[in-house]
């Protein structure tokens, strides 16, 4: 009896041992991971005191779904002055949420939906700009596929007609190099090393960026324009690592 209990613990030793080699297999395969967030109250407190100082009455709302952004309810024109209407505007920059380290970000992505129908939209790149871990300001450079770039030329407002959705890649200026067989300009440095990133501090761990957005009535609107420049911050929290067995990580969540 004393034999067949000594057995069966070495037993389960060895299969408790094997199970543990192999988790630190798994484990030391498995990628770090982030999460990139935005800072919602900061996007909600400086657009709504740009919004105060400026008439029309539009009102202000940062979204909570999986794409945060900003969300503006701005009036409409009724021909019924009883009937009061209002549209909504919403802009975006992504990427957002979870992610692994690899690939860095070669861009960043803006979305803009024009939700008004007596309104257009205009994206103003060249008022806008980028900054990195040391907040120094950068050109924002609008990504257009097939097109060869010329920094040295304005770059043209993107237009969101009523009920028309924009979705554009940015990169920053200082990504662009020549090319040194066809000397043209293309992007080959990552606009943010998310590894390197990681390896900073929390405070340098952050980039923001500052959309200019002008929102124009229609040709014979009496609405006013509303001028914009909404700040997009963001910053890299490192997640830490997780367990590759889950039984042992419930285990030390208890």
């Amino acid at each position: 009896m004393a034999t067949d209990i000594l057995i069966l613990t070495v037993y389960f030793i060895c299969v408790a041992y094997v199970g543990y080699q192999m988790a630190l297999s798994i484990e030391s395969q498995l990628e770090d991971q982030l999460r990139i967030d935005l800072d919602r109250e900061a996007l909600q407190t400086a657009v709504t005191s740009q919004v105060r100082q400026q008439p029309g009455g539009v009102g202000v709302q940062v979204a909570t779904d999986e794409t945060p952004g900003l969300q503006l309810q701005v009036p409409l024109r009724s021909h019924d002055r009883e009937a009061s209407r209002t549209g909504t505007v919403i802009v975006r920059v992504m990427p957002l949420g979870q992610r692994p380290p690899q690939p860095p970000l070669n861009h960043l992505t803006v979305q803009v939906v024009n939700g008004l129908d007596d309104r257009q939209l205009f994206i103003d790149w060249d008022s806008s700009s980028l900054s990195l871990q040391n907040n120094q300001g950068r050109r924002v450079i609008r990504q257009v596929p097939g097109q060869f770039m010329d920094l040295a030329q304005a770059q043209v407002m993107s237009v969101v007609n009523p009920d028309q959705t924009i979705t554009a890649q940015i990169t920053s200026e200082d990504a662009f190099q020549r090319h040194p067989d066809t000397r043209l300009l293309q992007p080959t440095v990552p606009l943010i090393n998310l590894e390197q990133a990681m390896l900073l501090p929390s405070a340098l761990r952050q980039y923001s960026l500052r959309l200019m957005l002008r929102i124009r009535p229609m040709a014979g609107e009496d609405a006013p324009s509303l001028r914009l420049l909404i700040p997009f911050q963001f910053r890299i929290e490192v997640l830490p690592g997780q367990i590759a067995v889950p039984v042992l990580n419930w285990l030390l969540n208890r």
